[in-house]
């Protein structure tokens, strides 16, 4: 596991953590955890909350698919689970 923390950014607080385990002998399974919180507090969150949460998962669904991408090229195979 390894985590990436922002020291100063547009977001209060974030912590980006990636996590890999073993699955068998021959795979791996990976995770990617993001922990964030807006500025401005629950003002904030009800000013740009609907706006960021679409984007990050958008974001992160084009991570996935590239993480995915290169696992195929790499390995030649690659397993993954719907988002």
């Amino acid at each position: 596991m390894f985590r990436d923390v922002q020291i100063q950014g547009p977001f209060a607080r974030w912590e980006y953590t990636h996590t890999i385990e073993p699955d068998r002998l021959s795979a791996c399974y990976v995770e990617d955890r993001a922990e964030y919180a807006l500025p401005l507090g629950a003002l904030g969150k009800l000013f740009a909350g609907g706006f960021v949460r679409p984007k990050l998962d958008c974001l992160f669904a084009l991570r996935h698919g590239f993480t995915a991408a290169a696992f195929r090229e790499w390995f030649g195979v690659c397993r993954t689970l719907p988002c």
